[in-house]
């Protein structure tokens, strides 16, 4: 049967290991690594459906490890730290962290977060296109691939930009490109696909985090400030994404 693997990063092996036994119970292989020990350990090869970093005792050598992590990664990573200041959790989503988790939690919620995020970790898609979050949203059709040299299975061009539906690299014409995160890609699709439309914040928790949104909108706030500081930094400058007070965005 195959199962997924969970990599837990910690600098409280104890504690780590409470995570881990919860996950095994569920059929789910985890390896834990010191966190003196991480980057050394971690290599682009590893493959692992979910990173999880458990912070205990150094909160700011937790974001190293995330920043360190995330080019090398493009599987989900979870931030578990007692640290619950709102500028420490900016931070951290900007170091590349797709859910920041203040302890304590329970072995039950952290568990359920874990399920619902190894679905997005286990879920590429390698067969028909037509699969993919980028061709069909909500019913919508967006652009098809498109000729000339981004002319290769997965590619789609949408104004003016290309997106690997593959690797979540969104390039320019001229060849510059960003990675977009999982969610990062799941939120930008949803948005273009509904282009004019405003979507309201509990809907888009709901299409992002399904059941386990745990109604936080600051995840939603979080990751739409990420995905804006990429699109709108240079050469890109796209400033689409309006904010509507009160009730969600929408993608002009």
């Amino acid at each position: 049967m195959y199962q997924a693997e969970v990599l837990i990063i910690a600098d409280d092996i104890s504690s780590a290991r409470v995570w881990a036994d919860g996950l095994r119970h569920h059929s789910v292989q985890s390896r834990i690594i010191q966190a003196d020990q991480a980057l050394k350990s971690f290599t682009a090869s590893n493959h692992y459906h979910l990173v999880v970093i458990d912070s205990h005792n150094n909160d700011q050598e937790a974001l190293s490890f995330c920043r360190e992590i995330r080019p090398k990664s493009t599987k989900p990573i979870l931030l578990l730290t007692y640290e619950s200041d709102d500028r420490y959790q900016m931070q951290a989503y900007d170091a590349g962290v797709d859910e920041c988790i203040a302890k304590p939690i329970s072995v039950l919620l952290f568990l359920a977060k874990a399920a619902a995020w190894l679905r997005y970790g286990m879920s590429e898609r390698t067969n028909d296109d037509a699969d993919d979050p980028l061709t069909h949203v909500n019913g919508a059709v967006l652009a098809p691939v498109i000729a000339g040299r981004h002319a290769h299975r997965g590619v789609v061009e949408r104004e003016g930009l290309f997106v690997d539906q593959r690797s979540r690299m969104l390039s320019t014409p001229d060849g510059y490109s960003i990675k977009l995160s999982v969610l990062e890609y799941k939120l930008l699709t949803i948005l273009v696909a509904n282009r004019g439309r405003i979507l309201s914040t509990d809907y888009l928790l709901s299409r992002i985090w399904g059941q386990y949104a745990d109604a936080d909108r600051r995840l939603l706030t979080n990751l739409v400030y990420r995905l804006r500081q990429k699109l709108e930094a240079e050469p890109i400058r796209i400033k689409n994404i309006r904010t509507v007070e009160g009730v969600g965005y929408v993608y002009d």
